[in-house]
Order: C-alpha cells, then sequence, then structure tokens
C-alpha cells in the first residue's frame, strides 16, 4: 500500500470516522491505530519532523506524538555530537585569531611606547 494511500485514509477516518473501502481497506480489522502506526513508520523514516507527523496524524500535542512514536526515530547522538565539535573548533579558530590580532597589536603599541621613551640609562 502506498504512502498516499495511507495519508488519504487518514484524512478519511479524521473526517467519517470509517475506514474506506479504496485500496483494499474493506477489511474490518483494519482500525484508525492501525493505519496510524502503518502510516508513522514510512513518515518518520522520509524524514517528517515531529510536527509534522503530529499534524498528519491528528494528534492533539507533539508530546503524544513522541511517546508514541519516538522508538521510530533514529538516534542521532552521533550526528549531535559532531556538530557540536565542529561548531566549537571553528568558534575557538575564530577566538584564537582574535587573540593573535590582539597580541600583534599590543606588541606593536610597546614597541611605540619604547621609542618615544627613548634609550633609558
Amino acid at each position: 500500500m502506498c504512502f498516499d494511500c495511507l495519508a488519504a485514509q487518514l484524512q478519511h477516518l479524521s473526517e467519517y470516522g470509517d475506514p474506506p473501502a479504496a485500496c483494499g481497506l474493506g477489511d474490518p480489522t483494519v482500525t484508525p491505530r492501525k493505519l496510524r502506526h502503518t502510516a508513522a513508520s514510512p513518515a518518520i523514516t522520509s524524514g517528517a519532523d515531529l510536527n509534522g507527523l503530529q499534524t498528519m496524524l491528528g494528534h492533539d500535542s507533539a508530546t503524544l506524538t513522541l511517546d508514541t512514536y519516538g522508538h521510530f526515530f533514529p538516534d542521532r547522538l552521533d550526528e549531535v555530537s559532531k556538530k557540536m565539535h565542529k561548531r566549537r573548533s571553528k568558534q575557538l579558530a575564530k577566538a584564537k585569531a582574535k587573540l593573535e590580532k590582539a597580541e600583534k597589536r599590543a606588541r606593536k603599541a610597546a614597541e611605540a611606547v619604547a621609542v618615544l621613551e627613548g634609550p633609558t640609562a
């Protein structure tokens, strides 16, 4: 069964409360709950975000959606860690460049002061 058919069936269920006969859904064992579960998995693997999934499934809150389908979302801790490390590295490089520039200015200023003071005996 295609994802578009599942989405249409969920829409039909939310409007009329009974499963449509389209796409072989004359089966009485097909329930709104089963359709939601069947639609949620391919939506998540296709990259649906939490709010989009919440709207598609007709949930009142994203918390309900996450509590119900959170286990389908991939564990992205490695990805988050890499992004945080990359951002931290960029910020450190930027800070080091600013520090080097400030040190260079300070050296030039110290040299200028030394020239103005002249030799001390």
